[in-house]
Formats: structure tokens, C-alpha cells, sequence
């Protein structure tokens, strides 16, 4: 994990307590905390379940987090502690949700976790760039939350002993408070909480434009997910993740090429599920079921960084200067909220650049190992070549991230080239690019 950008970026720049509640948390409409004690936490405990239960009593009898519940997370279908007696999870709910039907529900209502570690356990920012197994295990429990969620940005809490820090997590790195003794300062671990409780769902990090779809939209979605499979004129089994129970479906919306309203079903992601931390630029693609007319789509979600062309932008130059065998896009541009880019802003605070947000829906396309035959294979092999040769010679573009699956097939048995958020136009004010990536796949 030392390689981590994650752990680089919050590890260093760490805020005062009361400087991040006043940043990322406005107070709470000048109504003030009910006062709280912390005494019945004990100091000396010999491990993180024992400061848990007085913990959350605390939290309860004082009121301070009206309208939420903090459940023990230790037996929790989420993610287990691995008998872990140093390290605890308690996880942040709306109250009055029986949300442990199963693992989609407890996902979707997942408000905040919170960390607690034994008296004994070492400051887990206390060491440079180094990342203890227990710090790793926090960037996982978050990056799950990321996976399972439509987030700007993620808070959390760390209890050490008798410590507390805050942390707001975005795709652009971590920002961490500095410890305070929470028995001698209650004020600031009640502040945190109470004014929590004030934040809109998006002040609390939710994504706006995504919906819990309801019981007849996510039968439709999976009707048509697991029809297209059966019935698509290759093999389709790459969408089959999508049809995982266990992940929540949501309803998203976004703007057309037309400027029409789009409103989308998606599922578990059938790329890009798994990440080892929650920054960067997080590709997810989705098997997406467009309401409107009642079949799959692709949706491509990630966060571009502020230093590179927008995808969506490259897309249209390339259509500009009549490039073949490009994807067909139905959507493309930056996530606008009331008129707002939807970016990060942690990279105030760090050593990493800012990211924005952009989502592209195009017509599905087939993995390049679902050809059928080598005839197949090699006229897809020359439409690529034909794509490559026109966007350098009219639109002055290289790709620069040629790989297996970035080369696709249509239902119709032709190539096209996908994904040029890497790709870079030679102009007279950057005409010479030092950063060309082609990669390859070893062979197995």
C-alpha cells in the first residue's frame, strides 16, 4: 500500500478538528449540540469492542445524532472483522429501516462507518507514508462503500483509544482531522455528529442525479438484462454480474445528445467493480436499461482528471473530422448539478490534481473474445487499423491506451475503438506528447 496514491494523499496536510467541521460541515441552523459526556467510555480498555457498546449509549441517551441509528457492524453481512479484537466497525443508519433483509438494502442506506480501534493501537497517521494492515482495511471498508454507492464524498470517524479523528473522502484523496482527546473536548465529537445530522443528502456525499429505482423498475431491468443475455446474436455472458442480488439497482438520470432527459436502471457494474481504494478516476461500466425504450445501453462512469481532454470532447472532434468505426454515443459530457460541475475538491488539501465527473452511454458493444471466427477477427483488426489512421491523419489524434478491451465488436461483427480518455491532439500549442501508453496483455 505504500504505492497507494490514497494513502500518499492522506497522510499529509491534516486539518484542525474545529477547521474541518467548519469547512465540510456547516453548523447545525445555529441550533447548538446537546451536551454529551464521554465519561462511560473507558480509556484503558483492553480491546475495540469494549469502548463500542458505552460508545453508542452515549451517543444515544445525549441525542446528538437525531434521526440515525449506529449499529454494531462486527456480525454485519457487509464485511466481517476477521476476529479482529483491535478493530471494530460500527456503521451510521437512518433510524426505523429494517435494513438487514439483505446485503443490497444495508448497502444502499449505509450513511457513514465509523472506525474504533483499541486504547493500545497505534495512531494510524502517525508515520509517514506508511500504511498498517488496519489502515488498509479502512481504505477496503470505504472503497466498498464507493462500489455499493453513487458518491461525491464519504465521512468517516476513527476512535482510537481515547482519540477521534474526522475524514471526508473524495476520488481525489482523504481529508484527515488531527486527533483530540474526545473525553476532555466532547464538544468537537458531538459537533460532528449533530451537525451531520443537518447536511442534505448530497451535503452528505450522495450523488443527486441517482435514485433508488423502485420494485417494477429494477423487475424491468433485470427482465431485460437476463433476455438480452439469452438472446444476443454473440455470447453475452459478461452482463451476467449485473444480475447480482446482493448489489443495489439505482436510478439515474442524465442528458441525451439531444439534450432530451435520460433516464437510466442500472445494477452492479459488470466492469470495474473492484478497487483497491476509493480515488482516482473509478471506471465503472454498467449494463443500463433505458426507460424510455425499453432496452440495454452501456454506461461508461468515471471521474476524468482536470489535466487531460474530456472524453466526451474528444468524441466529438473525432466525429467532427468523420473518424469510422468510433462507439455510438447517446450521452456525453460532464455530471452538471443545478448548472454546477460535480468535482472534487480534497485536492485542496493534498498532493493530488482535481477530478470531475463524466458519464458516456453508448450502444452495447461485445468484448473482442466473443469473434467468430478469424475471418471475423481479422476485419475487426482492420477497422481499428481504419480508425487509428483516419483520427491521426484528419483529426491529429492518437489514442494512446490500445489494449484487448479497449478494441470491441459490434452485434453486426465489425471493430470499433473504445475508450479515448487517454487520447491526446496534437496542436500547435502541444505538439509534441512525452507520455504515449500502448499496452499490451502477456500472454497466458
Amino acid at each position: 500500500m505504500a504505492d497507494d496514491p490514497m494513502a500518499k494523499c492522506f497522510l499529509h496536510r491534516t486539518l484542525q478538528a474545529r477547521q474541518f467541521l467548519n469547512k465540510f460541515m456547516p453548523s447545525g441552523r445555529g441550533i447548538e449540540a446537546p451536551k454529551i459526556r464521554f465519561s462511560p467510555v473507558p480509556c484503558d480498555a483492553s480491546n475495540a469492542s469494549e469502548i463500542c457498546t458505552p460508545l453508542v449509549q452515549c451517543i444515544k441517551d445525549s441525542r446528538i445524532c437525531p434521526g440515525y441509528q449506529i449499529i454494531d457492524a462486527s456480525d454485519a453481512c457487509l464485511l466481517s472483522n476477521a476476529d479482529d479484537e483491535d478493530y471494530s466497525r460500527l456503521f451510521l443508519y437512518p433510524t426505523g429501516l429494517d435494513f438487514w433483509q439483505n446485503s443490497a438494502d444495508a448497502w444502499r442506506s449505509l450513511e457513514m462507518p465509523i472506525h474504533v480501534l483499541a486504547p493500545s493501537a497505534d495512531d494510524l497517521f502517525g508515520y509517514g507514508d506508511e500504511c498498517s494492515e488496519v489502515l488498509e482495511s479502512i481504505i477496503e471498508q470505504v472503497a466498498e462503500q464507493f462500489a455499493h454507492q453513487h458518491r461525491t464524498h464519504v465521512f468517516s470517524l476513527i476512535i482510537f483509544g481515547r482519540y477521534a479523528r474526522f475524514l471526508r473522502w473524495d476520488r481525489a484523496g482523504c481529508v484527515v482531522s488531527k486527533g483530540f482527546e474526545y473525553h476532555k473536548n466532547p464538544r468537537l465529537l458531538a459537533d460532528f455528529f449533530w451537525r451531520f445530522t443537518f447536511l442534505s443528502r448530497a451535503e452528505r456525499g450522495f450523488d443527486p442525479t441517482t435514485t433508488d429505482a423502485t420494485p417494477s423498475e429494477i423487475r424491468a431491468f433485470k427482465a431485460t438484462v437476463r433476455n438480452f443475455i439469452k438472446n444476443a446474436p454473440r455470447n453475452a455472458e459478461f452482463l451476467r454480474p449485473t444480475l447480482d442480488d446482493d448489489y443495489p439497482v439505482y436510478k439515474m438520470q442524465l442528458d441525451s445528445v439531444n439534450g432530451q432527459k435520460m433516464h437510466l436502471i442500472i445494477g452492479k457494474p459488470f466492469h470495474g467493480y473492484k478497487r483497491p481504494t476509493c480515488g482516482g478516476r473509478a471506471t465503472r461500466v454498467y449494463a443500463a436499461y433505458l426507460k424510455s425504450e425499453k432496452r440495454l445501453v452501456c454506461l461508461k462512469d468515471f471521474w476524468r482528471s482536470h489535466q487531460l481532454v474530456s472524453e466526451a470532447e474528444m468524441y466529438q472532434h473525432l466525429a467532427n473530422h468523420d473518424v469510422p468505426h468510433l462507439p455510438t454515443n447517446l450521452a456525453a459530457g460532464d455530471v452538471l448539478v443545478d448548472s454546477q460541475l460535480q468535482s472534487t475538491s480534497n485536492q485542496q488539501h493534498g498532493r493530488l490534481w482535481g477530478l470531475t465527473h463524466q458519464r458516456i452511454v453508448q450502444e452495447i458493444a461485445f468484448p473482442l473474445e466473443t469473434a467468430k471466427s478469424s475471418r471475423e477477427l481479422t476485419q475487426v483488426f482492420r477497422d481499428i487499423i481504419a480508425c487509428m489512421s483516419k483520427a491521426w491523419q484528419s483529426a491529429n489524434v492518437l489514442h494512446q491506451d490500445l489494449s484487448d478491451g479497449n478494441i470491441m465488436i459490434t452485434q453486426e461483427g465489425r471493430g470499433i475503438l473504445n475508450d479515448w480518455d487517454c487520447g491526446w491532439e496534437k496542436t500547435a500549442e502541444d505538439p509534441k506528447n512525452e507520455n504515449r501508453v500502448i499496452y499490451v496483455r502477456p500472454a497466458m
